[in-house]
């Protein structure tokens, strides 16, 4: 399959990678390891993990995911999103506090 030309955002501090060629094929995962080896964003911590949020399309979080699968065509604007995964509600102090 072609490559395809996106543009990622980084909507924690809005920096934009610009025409950016990519394998249409490529999946979750491999987009989020090219993005961290070009240091366009930063480590995820426990218990986060990144969503690619194409605009006025999908949301990838599945990490073998493929950008295809997404939707992704030319052109296409992708936020780099940094999500919480599962619940987490137990971790919070104040429900820790209700429980005792």
């Amino acid at each position: 399959m072609a490559m395809v030309n996106v543009t990622f955002r980084n909507p924690v501090d809005d920096t934009l990678m610009v025409n950016t060629q990519v394998d249409p094929e490529s999946t979750l995962s491999e987009v989020v390891s090219n993005l961290l080896q070009a240091n366009f964003i930063p480590p995820a911590k426990q218990g986060q993990q990144y969503e690619l949020h194409i605009k006025g399309k999908n949301v990838l979080s599945d990490e073998r995911a493929t950008l295809s699968s997404g939707g992704v065509t030319d052109s296409d604007v992708i936020n780099v999103v940094l999500a919480q995964r599962g619940g987490g509600f137990s971790q919070c102090p104040l429900i820790r506090v209700l429980e005792k």
